[in-house]
């Protein structure tokens, strides 16, 4: 099996109608078949795979009706989403007690613990879907198998990671510890199917206490173009399938696909 982890929101800012997608209706959900569709284009030998969807903590680009901010948990999804989603697993990324917008003086008790300049360690604690994204990764444990497709270079995390933590990581409790955790109802969900509807689900704090591989999964995702997957690539017309440029960078020129469009 290959685990492919999306940087959803990353993703769907390539195209404006898959930025406005409120995951409401038919429609809604056949852009999200389309998005998937393309990504599985571009894995090598795409047999079996399992999707795992990040969203961002702002609440953009996922459902409207499951927005944490409006104070809704559960909705029904059309009846073609059972299909589309059977081998997607999708999650948020929760949300910190420390950010680039908190007090001036909880802002520099971080820079005291960790006084980089470089690339903005702080950044890391704004934006929770990247740490998780990383961790994910991490937690899945099989880094051969394992793509994120994302255009982000991760810059503020290798610091927050190599620098600020000495890389000194062994569960997803350790990566956020900086952050000063999560704060009162941000924990990490998980969309989970309870009857006809769908709902978030905290996930167990033994999971987030849980020790994974991370500092050696970081590092060969870091150190290896194969396993990342630039958003770039999947909307790219002259896309044609299993190839892979590093977060960031430019890609080789590809030859004309002869895959069919959808």
């Amino acid at each position: 099996m290959k685990h492919i982890i999306i940087d959803w929101s990353n993703v769907c800012h390539r195209k404006n109608h898959w930025k406005n997608n409120n995951w409401k209706d038919e429609s809604d959900f056949n852009t999200i078949k389309e998005i998937l569709n393309l990504i599985e284009r571009n894995i090598p030998d795409p047999d079996d795979l399992n999707f795992y969807i990040i969203f961002p903590h702002s609440g953009k680009n996922f459902p409207s009706s499951l927005n944490f901010s409006a104070g809704l948990d559960s909705v029904t999804f059309p009846d073609i989403a059972d299909k589309i989603l059977n081998n997607v697993e999708i999650f948020w990324p929760g949300g910190f007690n420390l950010t680039e917008k908190s007090p001036q003086h909880k802002i520099d008790k971080f820079k005291d613990k960790c006084p980089a300049k470089k690339n903005n360690p702080l950044h890391s604690c704004s934006s929770p879907d990247d740490l998780f994204i990383l961790w994910k990764a991490a937690e899945i444990g099989d880094i051969d198998n394992t793509y994120i497709i994302t255009d982000d270079k991760f810059g503020s995390e290798k610091t927050f990671i190599r620098t600020c933590n000495q890389n000194d990581i062994q569960s997803l409790s350790d990566l956020v510890q900086l952050c000063n955790y999560y704060s009162n109802g941000n924990l990490p969900a998980v969309l989970v199917k309870k009857g006809k509807e769908y709902t978030w689900q905290d996930i167990d704090k033994k999971v987030i206490r849980k020790n994974v591989p991370f500092i050696d999964v970081f590092n060969k995702l870091m150190d290896n173009s194969v396993n990342i997957i630039s958003s770039k690539v999947i909307t790219s017309d002259k896309s044609n399938g299993s190839q892979s440029i590093k977060a960031g960078q430019k890609g080789k020129k590809k030859t004309k696909s002869t895959i069919t469009k959808t």
